[in-house]
């Protein structure tokens, strides 16, 4: 895997402000942040090559289809952002790259862009002053720049961050025929039809979230609340899990819509059931060692205890909820043209669900050189666009 940057340097901005940004958005890459920003206008893409060789960002392409529905599965690796070779031409990076294609898409059919994001009511925003740093941040980015020297996942947050809000005002390409969609439910969801007993299990879950980022001491009641959550887990109490995250929403209308939807429901429903299986004896043994250090009185080797094993929950132990909610959103929708931006293993997931039970086929699969580290893919085979308007 490619090393991490040294810390960024951005001129004629605070740097406390950006650490800020950074440290809210990339902390286990599991809580983004939105921004409130005026609407910026957008900008063509200029480009001496009639089209791009090489995209930076994903490390891997896959695109599937399955009779007059395609997708496209771009793999990232949650790293600080490395270098193409050097004697690489015609490069775009993927903010530019798909601001292009939103912008000039003109199809009958949606496309559907889903983004390793958390659903938007749960994101703490920053400070109002932020957004003159970010004003000053989206235009570079639009160039392909990365003035922050952080990874790809979080710039494309930062720029599309308004279009994935539930009000699009703001978002610049509210008139196009692109639907934003977040996907990452680990932290829950609270909807209209959430019950009062569920939105209490959401707030202490956001609650467990927060602390990682604030990196608080742990109390006594933390501990337990994070005791209640593991014991759902190793009981596989899939049924708890999938209504804080509302994905029991999607499957029901899967179920009512789709002749196949009890199939399809028990299929998503197996994937967190074995997760949990295989997992649940790591995460158990590692909460009783944060027990016996709580009976120690080591305050410093607790609060460290606590926060691997919440990261290790919450990240790890979690991450089937991103993968059955997309793919659950994705049906139940009947979507027929779908980008999916997200971590190497989720899309490993989701591409081998729509092979096994969804009769999807892989047309093109550009993968990294072996060891190379590069975060890039090779586009000279890739028909591009990819979607035809």
């Amino acid at each position: 895997m490619p090393p991490k940057k040294n810390p960024f340097h951005l001129p004629h901005m605070s740097v406390f402000l950006l650490m800020s940004i950074v440290l809210y958005l990339v902390w286990t890459l599991q809580m983004p942040a939105f921004f409130l920003l005026p609407v910026l206008p957008i900008n063509t893409i200029q480009s001496t090559c009639p089209q791009t060789e090489t995209l930076t960002g994903p490390y891997q392409m896959d695109i599937m289809e399955s009779k007059d529905h395609r997708v496209v599965l771009l793999s990232d690796w949650h790293m600080d952002i490395t270098s193409c070779p050097e004697d690489t031409k015609c490069k775009t990076s993927i903010v530019p790259y798909l601001s292009n294609m939103f912008e000039t898409y003109r199809g009958k059919e949606d496309i559907n862009f889903f983004l390793e994001i958390d659903f938007e009511e749960n994101i703490r925003r920053l400070e109002k002053a932020s957004e003159e740093a970010l004003n000053t941040l989206r235009p570079m980015l639009l160039r392909g720049e990365n003035p922050l020297e952080t990874n790809y996942l979080t710039n494309l947050r930062l720029y599309f961050d308004d279009c994935f809000q539930k009000d699009k005002q703001l978002c610049r390409y509210r008139h196009s025929s692109v639907k934003f969609h977040y996907s990452d439910v680990r932290g829950g969801v609270i909807h209209t039809k959430t019950d009062k007993e569920s939105q209490t299990s959401i707030k202490e879950l956001h609650q467990l979230r927060l602390m990682l980022f604030e990196n608080k001491t742990p109390t006594a009641k933390n501990i337990q609340t994070l005791e209640k959550f593991i014991q759902r887990f190793a009981q596989q109490d899939v049924d708890f899990f999938f209504r804080i995250s509302k994905i029991d929403k999607q499957l029901n209308e899967i179920k009512r819509k789709n002749p196949q939807g009890e199939h399809i429901s028990n299929e998503l429903y197996e994937i967190m059931s074995h997760h949990m299986q295989e997992s649940k004896y790591d995460i158990v043994t590692s909460f009783k060692t944060l027990k016996e250090l709580e009976t120690e009185n080591d305050i410093k080797a607790l609060k460290t205890k606590f926060r691997g094993v919440s990261e290790i929950f919450q990240g790890v132990m979690l991450k089937p909820l991103f993968d059955i909610y997309t793919l659950a959103r994705m049906i139940r929708h009947d979507m027929k043209q779908v980008i999916i931006y997200a971590g190497g293993e989720h899309i490993s997931t989701i591409r081998n669900f729509l092979q096994s039970y969804m009769n999807y086929e892989t047309i093109t699969s550009v993968k990294p050189e072996k060891g190379s580290g590069f975060q890039c893919i090779k586009m000279k085979n890739v028909h591009q666009p990819w979607f035809t308007s």
